[in-house]
């Protein structure tokens, strides 16, 4: 779903919900358009200090829908108790690491299916297992 429609469903797995949400992710950093958007933003913000700061508030305002997805989980009994900004950066650290800076940076091609496949998985597991309290 778009990140706007992101809400928690206590009735679904997490599992589920967070594959949903990681695809949905992964879609958006292996979209070549927006990849080349990302690269004059980031050469822009690299010249002018002061615009990075308007566009560091506009990605963080994106990525707020993710904080208030692990909160929910969290008042629900399913995730452990940490910042919810602190978890979701990482999660999406663990996406953008393979899937936006190398092919925004260094200009590297853009993960095949597969790859997208195992980084979001990885990701996956590595979150659940992390922050998942079993039930």
């Amino acid at each position: 779903p778009p990140q706007s429609e992101v809400v928690y469903r206590p009735n679904v797995g997490l599992r589920e919900q967070l594959l949903e949400l990681l695809w949905g992710k992964m879609r958006n950093l292996t979209d070549s358009s927006f990849l080349d958007l990302a690269r004059v933003v980031v050469g822009a913000t690299i010249h002018s200090p002061e615009r990075a700061q308007v566009w560091l508030a506009r990605i963080n305002e994106r990525e707020e829908t993710f904080s208030a997805w692990i909160r929910a989980a969290q008042k629900d009994g399913r995730l452990k108790a940490v910042d919810p900004g602190f978890a979701a950066t990482q999660m999406h650290a663990l996406l953008k690491s393979f899937a936006f800076w190398p092919q925004v940076t260094f200009n590297a091609a853009l993960l095949t299916p597969q790859e997208q496949s195992n980084v979001v998985e990885s990701a996956l597991n590595m979150f659940l297992g992390w922050y998942e309290i079993p039930g």
